[in-house]
Order: structure tokens, then sequence, then C-alpha cells
């Protein structure tokens, strides 16, 4: 828990987390506004939680890698507490939010995990996640050259198991888009490969130029309890 997890670029990419955050946020106020309590799962540098505090969000987060937490705690004076999702205590019937992008692969065991925050979620409250789909074109272009299968992944959904586990555990989705997101032009050709292109972008300082794009093999879901 001590190390970055193979996550150093989140340094370079965090002006872009920014700028996706008010995406993401803008969405998530369609379905619950503040005041509100929103615990987010992997919180790395802390982006996230400190534009949901700017948004009125009373805010937590949890992740795993004890040097991000700490980077969190001072540059944003976040509640950052170290855990697995599986086995961390959390208070039950507290959340209204609770938000977890990019990591949901990356879980030991998602059925406990979603169990932990379907608990800890108010009886209208609602649990938020991207996911890669491994039905999308273009999972089924790329097949096992697609960055996904580079990641730190242990699990790969699709979007017809994502829901299985969702519905297993009591959540219905509500709201379900490919993923919007702001990316450096530098982490786009990086997470192709390109190291040529890399180069030429970095010799003309252009690496870092951000711009709007939409992920059409990552899922954007936002899901409620489901009623019984």
């Amino acid at each position: 828990m001590d190390e970055f997890l193979g996550y150093l670029d989140y340094f370079d990419w965090d002006k872009s987390y920014q700028r996706t955050a008010r995406l993401r946020l803008e969405r998530i106020l369609k379905f619950k506004k503040p005041p509100a309590d929103l615990l987010e799962i992997g919180t790395a540098t802390g982006s996230f939680l400190d534009s949901a505090r700017s948004f009125g969000f009373r805010v937590r987060g949890l992740d795993l890698s004890t040097k991000f937490a700490e980077i969190a705690r001072k540059r944003h004076s976040l509640e950052i507490d170290v855990n697995y999702i599986e086995e961390a205590s959390l208070p039950s019937s507290h959340y209204d939010v609770v938000c977890n992008f990019g990591g949901i692969a990356c879980w030991r065991d998602p059925i406990r995990a979603l169990t932990n925050i379907h608990r800890s979620l108010k009886s209208d409250g609602i649990f938020v996640l991207n996911h890669f789909n491994v039905d999308s074109l273009p999972a089924r272009i790329l097949s096992s050259r697609h960055f996904e299968y580079n990641h730190a992944s242990l699990i790969i959904f699709s979007k017809s198991t994502m829901r299985q586990c969702l519905d297993q555990t009591g959540f219905e989705v509500v709201y379900s888009q490919n993923e919007r997101q702001y990316a450096s032009l530098g982490r786009i050709v990086g997470y192709l490969k390109q190291k040529l292109a890399l180069r030429t972008l970095r010799a003309l300082r252009a690496d870092s130029l951000t711009i709007p794009i939409i992920v059409p093999g990552t899922v954007f879901s936002i899901c409620r309890k489901r009623l019984s």
C-alpha cells in the first residue's frame, strides 16, 4: 500500500482529471444535489474530491496507497482512509453518493465490495462508476492489444456482467452512457502506445494540450438501490 501502484502519470494528468471531475459532477447533480455526503473510492491525488467539495458536497476518500492518501491530505486538506473497499469499515446508511472511477476492475472481490457500498448508502443514495466494456467495438477491434489489458485490472467486465454484479448486490442502473473525459494529447497517444507520436508531441511541447473526448469503450453509470 506504500506505492503509487503504477500510476505515476497521475501528476502529469491532474489538470485533465480536474476538468473531468466537473463533467462527472454535472451528471451526478442530476440525481443528487448538495449538501450531501460523498465518498470516493480510489482518490489518488484528491482532485475529484476537491472539485466535489467546491460543488457543496461533504467529502471523504478511500485509497489503497498511503502515499497518495498523504498527497491528497496535504494538497487539498482531505480526509482519506487507507484500506481495501472489500474490508473498509464504512458507516451504515451514511452516504448520499459513492463514486469509483476506473477502479472496479482492480477490486479483488467485486461482490463483497459492492455489498459494502450498498450497506453504506442511504436508501435514496447513488453509486457512480465507470468501467471498460469488453464487448465494445474498440475492445473487439484491438482485442488483447487494447491498453486495458496492460492495466492493473484483475477482472474485465462487459455491460452484461457488470449489471449482473450490480443486480446481485441490490443495485439498478438508472443512467448509462459512454464516458466523457478531458485528456491530454500525451495521455491519449501514451495509451495507444504511439512512441514516435509522443516524442513528437513532447518536442513541440504539445503533449499537455487537453481536449474533450468521448471514450466509446468505457461505460459511465449511475446506480441506485433497487426498490424491494
